[in-house]
């Protein structure tokens, strides 16, 4: 079975592919936990948190989200 979900939200919406955690970070780079801690802290946010508590992400979106996150100035 595949860990792919669609999601779409309302009438206006595009349908975008949903994985879980492991695929995310597979491609992205990262090891699954790393995916998960940087979530906790605020680094990153996954799209959807199903009610047994997986996340679900598109990965495009995290990808931005890496981007931008690279590209902030360092605190002071």
């Amino acid at each position: 079975a595949s860990a792919a979900m669609l999601c779409d939200r309302g009438p206006m919406a595009t349908t975008r592919r949903l994985v879980g955690t492991g695929a995310a970070a597979a491609a992205v780079g990262v090891d699954p936990a790393t995916l998960w801690r940087w979530a906790k802290a605020g680094r990153v946010s996954a799209d959807i948190r199903t009610a047994g508590g997986q996340l679900r992400w598109d990965v495009d979106r995290l990808r931005q989200q890496l981007q931008t996150d690279q590209e902030a100035p360092p605190p002071p």
